[in-house]
């Protein structure tokens, strides 16, 4: 019996041990801007990424289920199989646009943000899986991350897919320029 609880507290300190984020310098999930706003037409937009930092897959809600080559298989850590999305697919997330009230350039950190009737609200979409250490690339319209706004993109961590009213979001304002004071 002693020995079965050494052996049961060994492992769990095994599994406790095993490092949660892959790089310790960024958050579990984040977003980064990988090229500014461009020109008109399908394209235009800011194109950003979102990145899963950490051992487990992640879901995130898109408009539309992705197939073919935009696609791999993933066994989650439960042994389900599910698709997961290819690094660096341009996809189209289920997110919100938030504006604090005076949407300045100076923001004030305790301003509270509220949501705009803009992003993307996916009224009907699908789940998409983003696998440990990947990334999905966003196009953005550049008005949703004008001063004083930013977006938000619901995810869940695979543990939690059964879990009723489980989710985090994943937040990304674009940093504005300082102002020059005129002369």
């Amino acid at each position: 019996m002693r020995d079965s609880i050494l052996l049961l507290a060994v492992l769990a300190a095994n599994l406790w041990s095993q490092p949660v984020l892959l790089d310790a310098r960024q958050p579990s999930v984040y977003i980064l801007r990988i090229e500014a706003a461009s020109g008109g037409g399908e394209e235009s937009g800011t194109l950003l990424e979102l990145r899963n930092n950490t051992q487990w897959a992640i879901s995130i809600r898109t408009e539309s289920l992705y197939v073919g080559e935009k696609v791999k298989p993933l066994t989650l850590k439960n042994g389900k199989g599910v698709l997961a999305i290819r690094p660096s697919v341009i996809v189209s997330p289920c997110y919100a646009v938030e504006a604090t009230q005076s949407a300045s350039r100076e923001t004030i950190n305790n301003e509270p943000y509220q949501r705009l009737k803009l992003g993307n609200a996916c009224t009907v979409g699908a789940t998409s899986w983003i696998p440990s250490g990947g990334g999905v690339r966003i196009r953005v319209p550049s008005d949703h991350l004008a001063a004083g706004r930013r977006i938000s993109v619901d995810f869940q961590y695979e543990w939690e897919v059964d879990a009723p009213n489980v989710e985090h979001r994943v937040l990304f304002m674009q940093v504005q320029p300082a102002l020059r004071p005129q002369r």
